[in-house]
């Protein structure tokens, strides 16, 4: 498993606690913006490239479960402020958000956040590959 991804069955982001390591091993599950949020806050999510994907994975949760576009603002704003000197995680939410925002509907919003996010974790991987 990557340090975090998406779980398409679930509709989660997963994660390891960061925390832990390397004494113990824990995936954590994220269904919800604010679960995101205290996730990051209790670095359980480390490295400026993971906290990029965390926020743009954050901008699908908030796509799932926001009713509008000014609810998905609103969460998203909250998910750049959960770390608001990390400024990968702020590129991480305003891609996936501008991303989003090509829909039409929250569905389609949903898909265009996902399929950024996605890329944003496959150029993280390539730049640690290059490393």
């Amino acid at each position: 498993m990557s340090t975090i991804e998406w779980n398409d069955d679930t509709e989660t982001v997963k994660l390891i606690d960061q925390t832990l390591l390397p004494g113990e091993y824990r995936i954590v599950a994220c269904r919800r913006v604010a679960e995101l949020i205290d996730a990051i806050k209790r670095l359980m999510v480390r490295g400026a490239p993971a906290l990029g994907v965390a926020g743009a994975f954050g901008v699908v949760l908030a796509c799932i479960n926001a009713r509008d576009t000014k609810e998905l603002k609103a969460e998203v704003e909250q998910l750049k402020n959960a770390r608001p000197t990390a400024i990968n995680l702020s590129y991480g939410v305003i891609r996936a958000l501008n991303a989003a925002l090509a829909g039409t509907t929250m569905v389609e919003m949903k898909e265009y956040a996902l399929e950024e996010a996605n890329r944003i974790a496959e150029e993280d991987v390539a730049v640690n590959k290059k490393l």
